[in-house]
């Protein structure tokens, strides 16, 4: 089969819809991963990618491989998110968001290494986020998931290589992707010991416009390990890494009320 095959999770709506149509309309051959088959793209192969299910990710692997032959990109793009001070989460609610946002992740991409590895080619993305890098109040929690996902693909960029096996990490900065923001249920409400963050507005990058960057990468014969979406998300990314105690940031974001 002549023709790239791809699979982009999470591709239901948001950020997932978007790569997965744009890669179809540049000629890949796409698998969307979806927890509800019929809310996949039109234009592309639908295929039941739960996280929190082995047996999904087992069969949508074997799916992939018996139909197409291969597998050329693995776009990890579903996540689930959390705001809110990082003990206000059970500890179950901790494991359920690693288990979608590294966990399986993590196991859906060890699934499909044997087959790159045959092929002697792949990519692999990691849709990440600014927050991977710099954590903020009340996104602790999906930071750390973020930046244990960084953690193992940049060991992964480097063992993998040797197969020609490109490995990249996409940090976009806020989206408007509609994702689910979940809030913890340690402390009723009533007794939750933090503040409200308080009123603040974001600039959102639209879902369309960090797509576009993204499958820009896809097409390069060899894409960067890491790379922003936009301006403001470079920025963010830079200003973190030239603040080497963290002192800047903690102090901007210290809460005193």
């Amino acid at each position: 089969m002549k023709e790239p095959i791809a699979l982009v999770t999470g591709a239901s709506r948001g950020l997932g819809r978007e790569i997965a149509l744009l890669l179809a309309e540049n000629g890949y051959r796409v698998y969307a991963g979806v927890r509800n088959i019929e809310e996949a793209p039109k234009g592309t192969i639908p295929v039941w990618v739960d996280l929190t299910n082995e047996e999904s990710l087992r069969l949508c692997v074997t799916k992939i491989i018996e139909e197409s032959g291969k597998i050329d990109v693995l776009v990890n793009n579903a996540a689930v998110a959390y705001f809110g001070g990082v003990d206000t989460m059970t500890l179950k609610e901790v494991r359920d968001l690693f288990e979608v946002n590294f966990f399986g992740t993590f196991f859906l991409t060890q699934l499909f290494l044997p087959y790159m590895r045959q092929q002697k080619q792949g990519k692999i993305f990691f849709i990440s986020s600014i927050r991977g890098v710099e954590s903020c109040a009340y996104m602790g929690m999906y930071s750390a998931s973020k930046a244990a996902l960084e953690a193992i693909a940049f060991d992964w960029a480097v063992t993998l290589s040797k197969w020609n096996i490109v490995v990249s990490v996409v940090q976009p900065g806020p989206l408007d992707t509609g994702i689910d923001i979940k809030h913890g249920t340690n402390f009723p409400s009533h007794e939750n010991p933090y503040a409200p963050y308080g009123e603040y507005t974001l600039t959102l990058q639209s879902p369309k416009d960090a797509a576009k960057v993204i499958v820009g990468k896809i097409l390069q014969s060899d894409p960067p390990f890491r790379f922003q979406t936009d301006d403001s998300s470079k920025m963010v990314i830079e200003k973190h890494l030239k603040d080497h105690s963290g002192m800047n940031w903690y102090l901007e974001q210290k809460i005193t009320k």
